[in-house]
This record gives structure tokens, sequence and C-alpha cells, in this order.
């Protein structure tokens, strides 16, 4: 099981600022960033359905 704050830190890790300051979350980014942080064995490059 997943601490929560591990899964807080990858979702704030994978928050994009765009130059006109708007903020946005992929799910292929916070995917990327549980996976670094190895959230379940999700491979940021295997489909999750």
């Amino acid at each position: 099981m997943p601490r929560h704050y591990e899964i807080d830190s990858a979702w704030r890790a994978s928050i994009k600022r765009e130059p006109n300051g708007r903020q946005t979350v992929t799910t292929e980014a916070f995917v990327s960033q549980l996976a670094l942080i190895n959230f379940t064995g999700v491979s940021p490059s295997k489909s999750v359905d």
C-alpha cells in the first residue's frame, strides 16, 4: 500500500506550468511519477485501463 505522501508528491511533480501561467496534469505524467516511486509496479509505458 503506498503512503499518502508518496501519491501527493507524485501529483505535485507531474504538474506542468505553461508560459501563460496555466497548470495542467496529464494521466501519463502522473503515472510516470508514480512509477518512479515504484507504485504498484506499474510501468509508465504500459496502458492502464
